[in-house]
């Protein structure tokens, strides 16, 4: 018992063991048809489907001025038509800029000269946030990188400061919370007082 249980181990069989294994293989091996069958490969997307929905911009490569003779004759050469060379992809970076917003005052000359002041004010568009810099493209570009692209605020407040903003994560957190509470929580009330009002919300293949 010592020497099975402390001894040196083999993986080989005793020659007994190994013969009553040998004999309990006896049966002969199956083979078993398979029913042919062909796989349909789905077709590679080519590079005009897969940047169909960017804008395109045209570039045409015109021969210069100088250069518009024959190099034989030096006759002024015509033109015959352009043809598509290459394609590529350019990326504009994001850029922010300042908006400042001055208001345009009237007042009447003639109530002027009798003593009295009419004045008239143009309207101004009306602040997202009192007393704040942000505008409604700034703060949708925020929540955006927190919700879809799970971009912290510490690491929002990096991206901010390279394009010249600085964007604390504290006023960036405030911004989100303050436009999601007044503009878009009263959207989705709406839309779930909608919902409930229908006969079915949720369903499967199961039929209604």
């Amino acid at each position: 018992m010592k020497r099975k249980l402390f001894g040196i181990s083999s993986e080989k069989l005793p020659k007994a063991d190994r013969t009553a294994d040998e004999e309990l293989e006896t049966e002969p091996t199956r083979s078993t048809e398979v029913k042919a069958h062909t796989r349909t490969s789905k077709p590679k997307s080519v590079r005009k489907d897969l940047y169909e929905s960017l804008p395109i911009k045209r570039v045409d490569c015109i021969v210069p001025e100088e250069m518009r003779f024959c190099p034989d004759c030096n006759t002024p050469m015509v033109h015959m038509g352009y043809s598509f060379v290459r394609e590529e992809l350019h990326i504009i970076p994001a850029k922010v800029c300042r908006i400042q917003y001055y208001q345009e005052k009237l007042k009447c000359p003639a109530c002027e000269d009798e003593g009295d002041t009419t004045i008239l004010a143009a309207r101004t568009p009306s602040a997202l946030l009192k007393h704040s810099p942000a505008s409604p493209d700034m703060v949708a570009e925020v929540m955006y990188q927190k919700v879809f692209m799970d971009l912290p605020f510490y690491r929002q407040e990096k991206y901010w400061k390279q394009l010249g903003v600085p964007l604390p994560r504290e006023k960036a957190a405030n911004w989100f919370n303050t436009c999601a509470l007044e503009y878009l929580e009263p959207v989705y009330q709406l839309l779930h007082k909608r919902l409930l009002e229908r006969e079915v919300i949720h369903a499967n293949e199961v039929p209604c």
